[in-house]
């Protein structure tokens, strides 16, 4: 049953990473923020660091926050010589910040 469900899982990651990258690729900036994710941490599709900073970077510049912070982390990593957990601690910070942020506006 556990291995029906990954399956499952995997499945539906795969076919919300094709509608994110197809709404990515007509522009719309939470998508393609949303793409760039999958390819950073291989939800859907494998992990490809180049494919998810160039949908960090066609997010960002349409105005998207997180990618915009996002790609202010890469540069500090290739700056700073950071390592991808402290990336992967201060996205993980960014996360929270962000639904603290939501849940006090709504």
């Amino acid at each position: 049953m556990a291995h029906k469900q990954r399956c499952s899982k995997q499945q539906n990651k795969q076919e919300a990473f094709k509608w994110f990258k197809l709404a990515a690729e007509q522009g719309h900036a939470q998508a393609q923020y949303n793409t760039a994710y999958a390819y950073d941490y291989g939800e859907g599709i494998t992990k490809d660091k180049q494919e998810a900073h160039k949908w960090y970077n066609k997010a960002a510049q349409q105005g998207h926050t997180k990618a915009q912070y996002v790609l202010e982390l890469i540069d500090k990593i290739d700056n700073e010589n950071m390592t991808e957990d402290t990336l992967g601690q201060m996205k993980s910070q960014l996360k929270t910040a962000f639904g603290k942020l939501k849940n006090f506006l709504n």
